[in-house]
């Protein structure tokens, strides 16, 4: 499993703090990490943070089974704890599919981008750039809502 990082200083300290090795790599937009088909755009703080670190554990223990494609794109909050249950499941999803393309974009951070794609309510959760999930649920139900969304 190999970890990497732009665009800096923020995110080498924070993983610094998780004890956590990467390497510098291409993320766009940065700032941002790569795992494998998981993208975090931003520096995780606050309840971010906590997912990001689970996010890692949930690739480390990971079996592929491939049976979906598709994008998937998450728009959350360092505070939203809705945010960090939507991420953990696309995670699961992304794991467990090399196929599906996980980015996870720090809302406020990415201002122009959480516009564009009219968020308004986080988590916001587009699924091959058509269908939306905007809603407050369970880990367990945001993976269904995505995985039924990526199976069309």
């Amino acid at each position: 499993m190999k970890l990497r990082y732009a665009d800096g200083e923020e995110l080498r300290s924070f993983l610094e703090r998780l004890g956590v090795e990467a390497e510098p790599g291409e993320v766009e937009p940065g700032p941002g990490l790569r795992l494998e088909n998981f993208y975090y755009h931003g520096v995780p703080e606050g309840l971010e943070a906590e997912a990001f670190r689970e996010v890692l554990e949930i690739y480390e223990r990971a079996s592929r089974v491939n049976t979906l494609e598709g994008r998937v794109v998450v728009f959350t909050t360092p505070t939203c704890r809705y945010c960090a249950r939507a991420v953990l499941a696309c995670a699961e999803i992304g794991a467990a599919n090399e196929g599906v393309e996980v980015h996870v974009y720090d809302a406020p951070r990415f201002l122009e981008l959480a516009r564009k794609a009219k968020v308004v309510v986080v988590p916001k959760i587009l699924v091959n750039d058509s269908t939306v999930i905007e809603t407050h649920t369970t880990r367990a139900e945001y993976r269904v809502l995505v995985e039924d969304a990526l199976r069309g």
